[in-house]
């Protein structure tokens, strides 16, 4: 995973861009998925609590990795997003802002 970003990285009311990834072919260079991050939000304003949204890019180049790879795919960035999360809730805590 590389971090990525771009114009169509951004948060639920589209003011900033947000935190994005990509999943990267290391042996050629092709981008295989895609995680655009939607920053924090409200209960209120995302009542499902979506945190971003992910997204295989199928191509030629994609044919023959596998449902096995794909759950790492998936089981992986979940991971990231899930690290993350906690790291920010230890920061806010820490400067006392929850």
């Amino acid at each position: 995973w590389r971090h990525s970003s771009g114009p169509f990285i951004r948060t639920l009311d589209s003011t900033r861009d947000s935190g994005g990834l990509k999943l990267v072919r290391t042996s050629t260079g092709d981008v295989i998925a895609v995680y655009a991050g939607l920053g924090p939000s409200s209960k209120a304003s995302n009542p499902n609590r979506v945190v971003g949204m992910f997204r295989f890019l199928k191509n030629d180049g994609l044919v023959g990795l596998g449902e096995e790879f794909e759950v790492m795919a998936i089981m992986s960035i979940m991971s990231i997003v899930e690290k993350g999360k906690r790291e920010s809730k230890a920061n806010r805590e820490a400067f006392g802002l929850t």
